[in-house]
């Protein structure tokens, strides 16, 4: 009974790893594509903030 176990795994062991290669490369670049998106929505909430900042200093410069 283990012998056909092993056979069994061994049969079967390539087709997991190449699974799990495949899993990992597909979370990989889910990963780093959610990444890119989180990052672009961060600048450009810092460009919002630096506009802002920006439209205050000159209000500011004009009213002085």
């Amino acid at each position: 009974m283990n012998g056909f176990l092993g056979k069994r795994m061994q049969k079967h062991l390539p087709l997991f790893v190449c699974s799990a290669l495949i899993a990992g490369s597909l979370y990989a670049v889910y990963y780093a594509h959610n990444q890119q998106i989180v990052d672009k929505k961060r600048m450009r909430q810092g460009v919002l903030r630096d506009m802002e900042r920006e439209r205050l200093r000159i209000d500011r410069n004009q009213t002085d």
